[in-house]
């Protein structure tokens, strides 16, 4: 849980808001994982890392990330992380990539 936690915190450590998709890599296995306290902890980072990141530029990425969170339909908790994390793309992708993911 606290791998979960402190890895929010890894952006500046990383080079920045350019490069970011190891740590959002390595927080969706974590935020895979069955322990809801885990799971939680791994999407309040995501979210963290995702609100400092470069949503332009990665914008394709991020559209894989949550689609593969929100169309697994066997894991409830998947799709809770998809749809938590969401809102903190949305706004800053281009209007394809929105429509894209609403339908």
């Amino acid at each position: 849980m606290s791998l979960a936690d402190i890895l929010g915190n890894f952006t500046d450590f990383i080079g920045g808001s350019t490069q970011t998709l190891p740590l959002i890599r390595l927080l969706e296995n974590l935020a895979s994982a069955e322990e809801p306290t885990v799971r939680d902890k791994a999407i309040e980072s995501l979210k963290k890392v995702l609100s400092n990141s470069k949503v332009k530029e990665h914008e394709r990425e991020f559209i894989e990330l949550i689609k593969r969170f929100t169309n697994d339909k066997d894991t409830y908790g998947l799709r809770i992380v998809g749809f938590s994390i969401l809102p903190t793309c949305y706004p800053f992708m281009s209007s394809p990539a929105q429509q894209e993911l609403i339908t």
